[in-house]
């Protein structure tokens, strides 16, 4: 009889603002009830760029990067004062552009669920 091993783990962090616009609960039900409001035409102006979740000091934490008491070292608010020379792989784990989570899960998808438009598909292959 075998038994099942785990032989590795690693975290993922994925930067997808646009699943945050069109597919977050407050924002699902502030569509439907108010379609024209102002929270969701400023939403967008909120969000983080890539580069800015990347270097976010809990977000290297994360992927291990840097440790966790290395924090203390960061003025509050944390979103304020980036890691300098901030990476996207860590030993723990990466943090993943929108484009390539989207890639991944088209390549994942054995039902043929998910679908992209031929210059996207293109654009992220390479």
């Amino acid at each position: 009889m075998s038994n099942a091993v785990v032989k590795g783990a690693g975290y993922i962090l994925i930067h997808t603002p646009d699943m945050i616009l069109h597919n977050g609960t407050t924002q699902t039900m502030e569509r439907l009830a108010n379609p024209e409001s102002e929270y969701l035409k400023k939403l967008p102006n909120h969000f983080r760029s890539y580069e800015d979740v990347v270097s976010y000091p809990p977000n290297q934490a994360y992927i291990g990067t840097i440790k966790p008491e290395d924090l203390r070292g960061y003025e509050m608010p944390w979103y304020k004062h980036a890691v300098a020379g901030a990476e996207r792989y860590g030993k723990l784990g990466e943090i993943m552009p929108q484009e390539e989570f989207i890639g991944l899960m088209k390549i994942s998808d054995v039902f043929d669920l998910v679908k992209l438009e031929k210059d996207f598909t293109k654009d992220v292959k390479e």
